[in-house]
């Protein structure tokens, strides 16, 4: 497990430490005070580990940052993002389906709220242009850009690991992530809880998703 943390704490907390009863369990830890600015406990911060649904935060980044109108843009479902491991009977989803019709919108939030491996394919494939590797290239090239130097993405998803060349470190993924925090659009779907998907081509009614 790897933990990547955001701490709001008051601008006096420099020097803070995490009290005897805390005990932190997860391989890699990296906590950071966002008033301050002074990373405030770290473990294997710069190991590289496999960081699985985490994968979703820069794709989701770039969805926020290259689609202006979420409500506006319609994708396509394309039949052929449909296959394992995303099909796997343990893969979660947001219950989009072959050749809907689904909005930027609704695939954020279903990205994000039920961890939609589905939904992060389909965001994948139109913002590379069709070409899941051009998605690829600009995941590395964001992370790059964020100065991430121990980060490598082979997926949208995270459903491949290490074995598979996708892999981040706890020190990397508080880059990405403290960029997510940044959007306004991403803090309002980080902050919900559920959300209504608008009734589609192959959804006759709304229907509900929540955080899972």
């Amino acid at each position: 497990v790897l933990l990547c943390t955001m701490l709001t704490l008051p601008a006096n907390a420099a020097g803070f430490a995490l009290p005897e009863s805390v005990s932190v369990t997860a391989a890699s830890a990296y906590f950071v005070n966002l008033d301050t600015g002074i990373v405030v406990y770290e473990k294997n911060a710069d190991q590289r580990r496999s960081v699985a649904s985490l994968t979703k935060l820069m794709t989701a980044l770039l969805l926020v940052e290259n689609v202006q109108d979420l409500d506006g843009t319609v994708w396509l479902a394309e039949s052929s993002l449909f296959v394992p491991p995303i099909t796997n009977s343990d893969s979660s989803t947001s219950d989009i389906r072959p050749r809907e019709e689904v909005t930027a919108r609704s695939v954020l939030y279903g990205m994000l709220l039920p961890s939609g491996n589905e939904a992060a394919a389909i965001a994948a494939y139109h913002l590379g242009n069709g070409n899941l590797e051009n998605f690829y290239a600009m995941m590395n090239a964001r992370a790059k850009e964020l100065g991430c130097n121990d980060t490598n993405f082979t997926n949208p998803h995270g459903l491949i690991g290490m074995d598979g060349g996708n892999y981040s470190t706890a020190h990397d993924l508080y880059l990405i992530a403290n960029a997510c925090w940044q959007n306004e659009t991403f803090r309002t779907v980080a902050t919900t809880t559920t959300f209504e998907m608008p009734a589609t081509n192959k959804h006759a009614a709304p229907y509900l998703i929540q955080t899972s």
